[in-house]
């Protein structure tokens, strides 16, 4: 029996590659791509321990980053001005939460610009660290449970987490329920539907389960949004073409390295965009 689409629940789907002995499928009817394999229990917790932020010997099969924790000054001066370019869409800070929190570098930017803001991560090593280094609020938690009141929220941030959800449909029913009426929710995922993404095939930076689950289209992402109600108010490309950092520049080769300098640089970007070349993207919509 087909795997119904984690984001439509059509069974009209067909199979698209196996990586890393996972199943990928995509559905028809809404292009969403995404795990068809049941993830088995502890799985998740396991990849989400400290050698996910801290990898002291990345290689082809590492699941995490190779050294997040080195980043994290420059992650905070970006989305400090982040929140200062959202505000004029959003208004006046309130009280925000960044589901999918990690160490809480975005939880602490938000607070940095008079946000109230508290955070959510699965993972119980990211979330201490996070406490203890930044002394913010962390809720754990794996979007299976409802730790908060309705209407809790006036922005909702989801960054580079959807992809990591194993039921996006039930996850993004929490964050409509937690979010007041007008209230905001901003995504940055992957983007599947790209021509980078198309081109490098099952070769794609981004296919690594089972750390990510869901590979959305801009198509699968607006139908998961409207599914919801959500009214989306802004959407660009970002992420990279080809591939990411300089090890992977070199192995592209000379001429292939260049399109992707070109491609990258800020006065195309906004071409690029418009022909949804880059490999991920960001969405900014709204509950009614």
């Amino acid at each position: 029996m087909p795997s119904p689409c984690t984001v439509c629940v059509s069974e009209d789907t067909k199979d698209l590659r196996t990586c890393r002995g996972y199943q990928i499928r995509e559905c028809r009817r809404c292009s969403h791509v995404f795990v068809a394999n049941a993830i088995e229990s502890g799985a998740l917790e396991d990849a989400y321990d400290e050698s996910f932020y801290v990898n002291a010997a990345p290689d082809a099969t590492a699941k995490g980053y190779d050294d997040y924790l080195a980043t994290i000054d420059r992650r905070l001066a970006g989305f400090r001005q982040w929140y200062r370019e959202i505000e004029r869409v959003v208004g006046a800070p309130g009280r925000s939460l960044d589901f999918g929190c990690a160490v809480g570098v975005m939880v602490r930017a938000a607070k940095d610009c008079d946000w109230q803001a508290v955070g959510y991560e699965r993972s119980h090593w990211a979330a201490a660290y996070g406490r203890e280094r930044f002394g913010i609020e962390i809720e754990t938690g794996d979007g299976s449970a409802d730790p908060f009141a309705a209407g809790s929220f006036d922005l909702i941030t989801m960054w580079d987490v959807v992809e990591h959800l194993e039921k996006p449909r039930e996850v993004m029913d929490l964050v409509h329920r937690w979010l007041r009426p007008g209230g905001w929710v901003a995504i940055n995922t992957l983007n599947s539907s790209g021509l980078g993404a198309r081109i490098a095939g099952p070769q794609w930076r981004h296919f690594c389960p089972p750390v990510h689950l869901q590979y959305f289209t801009r198509k699968s992402l607006m139908r998961l949004l409207q599914s919801h109600e959500f009214a989306v108010r802004r959407k660009h490309g970002s992420g990279v073409f080809l591939s990411a950092g300089k090890k992977s520049l070199l192995q592209l080769g000379t001429a292939a390295a260049f399109i992707e300098r070109s491609v990258l640089h800020w006065r195309l970007r906004p071409i690029a965009d418009a022909l949804n070349l880059l490999d991920e993207f960001e969405v900014l919509a709204q509950k009614p």
